[in-house]
């Protein structure tokens, strides 16, 4: 009886070490297999983007711009122009809180001295005295505009009104006034005379951005 129940005391605890050697071999491979990582890919940020703009309007003029969009809601332009009398500069923000649809503009430019023409008269209601050559007119601008803003990857086109905040100067008034002179009479104009306005604006343009 003795030599039975010592064979099966040997034979459990073979039984319990195979056990436990099986479930280590089991558990093994588990333990050495890579975890997969289940979080989601880092979005890649979005990319600034550079276009060049073209448009048209009052007092603006013919403006070409380069223009950087660092998010889909805001555009920084700059570049220059004419307005049919002489060259000059402007720069501006555009923001269009949905990226497309409507949106707000704020801009600043300025014109050099040229020959005032008859667009420019009636523009800026000036006299019809200075109908003379030698008389030039240069003038500074702020516009704020509300429009629409359609197209958001390759292309926007755009509409754009509002008020705009002119201040200008004018030059030779003083030697024009004395060829029209008849002898009797003399006017002395010791400065450059200036003038202010506050006119409604508008303007339309396109604005192609690059790969």
């Amino acid at each position: 009886m003795q030599f039975k129940t010592k064979t099966v005391c040997v034979g459990m605890v073979a039984l319990v070490l195979i056990a436990l050697g099986t479930m280590e071999a089991v558990a093994a491979p588990n333990a050495a297999a890579p975890q997969v990582a289940t979080s989601s890919p880092p979005v890649e940020a979005r990319r600034a983007r550079l276009g060049i703009g073209v448009d048209a309007g009052l007092p603006d003029g013919a403006v070409v711009t380069m223009v950087l969009q660092p998010a889909s809601w805001l555009r920084l332009a700059a570049g220059g122009g004419t307005n049919s009398m002489s060259l000059g500069v402007r720069g501006g923000v555009t923001a269009v809180p949905l990226g497309a649809g409507p949106s707000l503009t704020i801009e600043g430019g300025t014109y050099r001295f040229g020959e005032t023409n008859a667009g420019a008269r009636g523009l800026l209601k000036l006299p019809g005295v200075l109908d003379a050559q030698s008389t030039l007119l240069g003038y500074n601008y702020l516009n704020t505009h509300v429009g629409l803003d359609f197209g958001r990857r390759s292309a926007t086109f755009f509409f754009h009104a509002g008020l705009s905040f002119v201040h200008g100067r004018l030059r030779g008034v003083a030697a024009m006034l004395a060829e029209r002179g008849d002898g009797d009479t003399t006017v002395e104009v010791t400065n450059d005379p200036t003038f202010s306005a506050v006119m409604p604006s508008l303007k339309t343009g396109l604005i192609l951005y690059l790969p």
